[in-house]
């Protein structure tokens, strides 16, 4: 079953009830759906968003491309070589890809000592035959997502790609299953972008880096692949694209062009440890202005970490108190990112919120929650407390609140 959950809040729930829709069922009898309930049957769903719907033009021959579209953006899917070689940007009228839109290459990738370790810095001088289509077919057309899979063959390995398209995402999602036999072989996505930017900023820990995508010394030279978290991204100050991903973190880029390394085929010291099926995720994502405007810190965590589901049984609802809708803990300002809620090592009458400023802009951070706690004071990240929390986040830091009972009790459980 597939539904789309709006309005859910921070660090809480909502309830979406499934109830009979057939006005001869017993247990319809007498019920009035309320906003916040999803009413449906087995057969099919009831829902509204705004006017919005999924289209998928499936009037095509096998060779002819393959195209479906929401709101945000418009995909084009080759139908010779399975490959995408179209973003259409529609809130901002622009297209996203330039030609030949985004291709998985493959390279050869050896004479390294460390092997498992090293790549190749000459990799590119070293390209092999790219994976070649096999079927291509949409395996989801429904109203509220769109799945495009698209099924490839390199010597003894065979990858599945699908095109996943939602209603309400801005994201064209990526999905891939690879079965991996190759040895020695590099294999790289490649996005050719419509923007021609001065800098990658990308992902670290509690942060963001920047690096030139024109280097003018060998020091910046060396740097032609760096390590990034969750997301890289290109942007010209008007307009940008984000390549989010879900465990593949090696990012090479020009100026209208960003590279992502997908897999590899190292013999030393385990000849077996890439081959086997891998499962990744990548998502890209058009914006305007830069990273900041588009909140990519947001998105790379909310494609990093969906909403959970939990079916409860009738008997068990009443575990939410009779609230269908709570918010557990609130912050006041969008730039400050949760990371962990803990009970303290040092004291465990105390609970430990942890979490930094990820825009490098500051500000004023207020603490809102339904459980009857308060902030006590600062800590470092020994947990040792450091001073009053005086309710402003300096750019970029990593803020640790202790937290309690209003009464002193353990409340927090």
């Amino acid at each position: 079953m597939l539904f789309f959950a709006t309005d859910v809040p921070s660090v809480g729930y909502r309830c979406f009830w499934l109830v009979p829709k057939s006005p001869e069922t017993p247990m319809n009898q007498g019920f009035e759906p309320k906003n916040d309930l999803i009413c449906a049957h087995l057969f099919r769903l009831y829902y509204t968003i705004s006017g919005s719907r999924l289209d998928v033009n499936t009037n095509r021959k096998n060779s002819e491309n393959w195209e479906f579209e929401n709101q945000y953006l418009r995909v084009k899917v080759s139908g010779e070589t399975g490959d995408l070689i179209e973003i259409f940007d529609k809130v901002n009228s622009r297209e996203v890809l330039t030609y030949p839109g985004h291709q998985w290459r493959l390279f050869r990738d050896q004479g390294q000592y460390w092997d498992a370790w090293n790549i190749d810095p000459n990799y590119h001088k070293y390209p092999l035959d790219s994976p070649q289509l096999e079927s291509i077919e949409f395996v989801e057309k429904g109203y509220l997502r769109g799945r495009l899979r698209v099924f490839k063959r390199f010597n003894n390995s065979r990858f599945c790609q699908d095109y996943v398209l939602s209603i309400g995402s801005p994201i064209l999602r990526v999905e891939c299953r690879v079965e991996w036999r190759e040895n020695h072989v590099l294999m790289k996505g490649y996005f050719p972008l419509s923007i021609n930017a001065d800098l990658l900023s990308y992902e670290i820990p509690c942060g963001v880096m920047e690096r030139k995508t024109e280097p003018q010394t060998n020091f910046d030279k060396s740097k032609w692949e760096v390590p990034a978290l969750n997301w890289g991204s290109l942007s010209d100050g008007n307009y940008g694209v984000s390549l989010l991903n879900d465990c593949k973190y090696g990012y090479d880029f020009k100026p209208d062009e960003i590279g992502l390394s997908l897999l590899r085929g190292s013999l030393w010291p385990d000849p077996k440890a890439d081959v086997g099926v891998h499962e990744f995720s990548y998502g890209i994502y058009p914006h305007l202005g830069d990273w900041r405007q588009g909140e990519t810190v947001r998105r790379g965590y909310e494609f990093n970490q969906p909403l959970q589901v939990r079916v409860l049984e009738l008997s068990n609802v009443g575990i939410t108190g009779g609230e269908s809708c709570r918010s557990f803990l609130g912050f006041s300002a969008s730039n400050f990112v949760l990371m962990a809620v803990k009970r303290s090592h040092l004291d465990h009458q105390t609970w430990i919120i942890r979490g930094y400023e990820c825009q490098g802009s500051g500000g004023v951070l207020e603490f809102e929650n339904s459980l009857g706690v308060q902030v006590n004071y600062a800590v470092n990240l020994l947990e040792e407390r450091v001073g009053v929390f005086d309710r402003k986040m300096q750019p970029w830091q990593v803020l640790g609140l202790a937290i309690s009972g209003k009464t002193g009790s353990d409340e927090v459980t």
